[in-house]
């Protein structure tokens, strides 16, 4: 089985393990991922990359990669006009600039299913149109870094495709020793955001990267790099990874099912991720932990409290946690808006005082791990927002935050040769690029 050159992988079903791992996929600014993953410095790193990425340099020694259309030099042809996408504009405000009618506004917005794309245009964005006499006769759209939509005249209408560009895939490595964050010396090292916060979300489940990292810590890293026409246009997939905390090394390999669907897994075959989330939801604080006995806020009177409370802002999205069936979705008494969710025969799981349910979410329905299910609220017997979360097994409460949660499935015996052949391969290109060093730190 190859591992350079590799068709679509489909998606990656990963969840936030972690209060800590969620509030860092949650940042949307670098600082706020160096706050989750803690700053440092690397005392060591190494670092291979098979090709690099061309970029251009912007005014003020700003790198940015070029547009695909640009790269081409289209804009070369005296027939092709660049028009860039400003803030506020649609694609109306941007025919009125260029001079175009909108009956021809009309005809390209109906030239095919491939145009809705044109309806949600963002600033930046690159148009280029063939414009003569005052009549268009074609236009072309970077829908994404792999396809460039083309809509062109034909007689009387327009008729619109879609062209798919190939895509190389290239191996990118990278490691160091951490001195006191994961994030500070990943940086360091070249990794990309995107590839840190994949690290923490494979490794989570086992290592808490807020308390459990110390210096002399260390990591590998195997992933994919995407290029079209020699051009760098995004980073890919982890294929395999290996982390060194505190004397233990964990390697995980990436492995695609028959159905399309990729998780990561140890060599011997076991899965990265649980069965389920130790909570699921973003929250700030536990309000109410699992007591036998606490005196109730709103009713005034010791009862027993049979989940926990997590506290967030109304609206935050609560997750499934875990595979499931949808039992009941309603109005439960004192719990408010609540959805029951039950996995296989033996396990369940309740979610109360929501704002509202999630539009897809239905009684009788299935949901996957991850999969939003409704929004935190302080509806029913509540003083605060938050989730109320319990936690059964076979019809028996228990701590949502101390139960033994059940692995997620392993890899099926009917794949095992398969999969033993491909992690051996991932495994061996992960060490022959210079993590060798790692297993004498064991």
């Amino acid at each position: 089985m190859s591992i350079i050159n590799r068709s679509n992988h489909g998606e990656v079903s990963l969840s936030r393990p972690r209060r800590q791992l969620r509030a860092l996929l949650a940042a949307s600014t670098l600082a706020g991922l160096a706050a989750m993953l803690g700053s440092g410095q690397a005392l060591a790193t190494h670092q291979s990359l098979e090709l690099s990425s061309p970029a251009t340099t912007t005014a003020g020694g700003a790198t940015a990669s070029m547009s695909m259309l640009e790269e081409r030099g289209v804009e070369a042809d005296p027939a092709w006009h660049d028009i860039r996408v400003h803030r506020g504009d649609s694609l109306s405000r941007i025919f009125d600039r260029v001079g175009l009618t909108p009956r021809q506004l009309f005809a390209v917005l109906n030239a095919g299913e491939q145009t809705d794309t044109l309806k949600r245009l963002m600033p930046g964005e690159l148009l280029q149109f063939d414009i003569r006499e005052g009549e268009l006769l074609a236009l072309r759209y970077e829908m994404a870094p792999t396809a460039i939509l083309c809509v062109s005249r034909e007689g009387a209408d327009y008729v619109s495709t879609v062209k798919q560009l190939p895509v190389e895939r290239r191996l990118a490595h990278q490691s160091a020793i951490i001195e006191d964050s994961l994030y500070s010396a990943a940086k360091k090292a070249g990794l990309p955001d995107g590839v840190i916060l994949a690290l923490a979300e494979i490794f989570g489940w086992d290592i808490d990267f807020v308390h459990d990292v110390r210096s002399g810590d260390s990591f590998s890293v195997l992933y994919e790099q995407e290029y079209v026409e020699g051009q760098k246009v995004r980073d890919g997939a982890v294929l395999a990874a290996a982390f060194v905390n505190q004397g233990t090394t964990h390697r995980a390999v990436r492995f695609t099912a028959p159905d399309g669907r990729s998780n990561y897994f140890t060599p011997e075959g076991r899965p990265m991720r649980k069965a389920f989330l130790r909570s699921p939801v973003d929250f700030r604080r536990i309000s109410s932990r699992f007591q036998t006995e606490r005196y109730h806020p709103v009713l005034g009177v010791k009862r027993p409290h049979r989940g926990v409370d997590f506290a967030a802002p109304v609206g935050t999205p609560i997750k499934a946690a875990g595979d499931g069936r949808v039992v009941f979705r309603g109005w439960k008494n004192g719990y408010g808006n609540t959805v029951v969710i039950e996995h296989g025969g033996i396990y369940s799981t309740l979610y109360g005082h929501m704002s509202k349910f999630h539009s897809g979410v239905r009684a009788g329905g299935r949901v996957e791990q991850g999969q939003i299910i409704g929004y935190v609220g302080q509806t029913g017997l509540a003083t605060g927002p938050h989730l109320h979360y319990e936690f059964r097994v076979n019809g028996e409460h228990r701590d949502p935050l101390t139960v033994k949660l059940p692995g997620a499935k392993p890899i099926p015996a009917s794949l095992m040769a398969e999969f033993n052949q491909h992690a051996e391969e991932l495994l061996a290109s992960l060490d022959s690029r210079g993590t060798s060093h790692l297993a004498a730190m064991e």
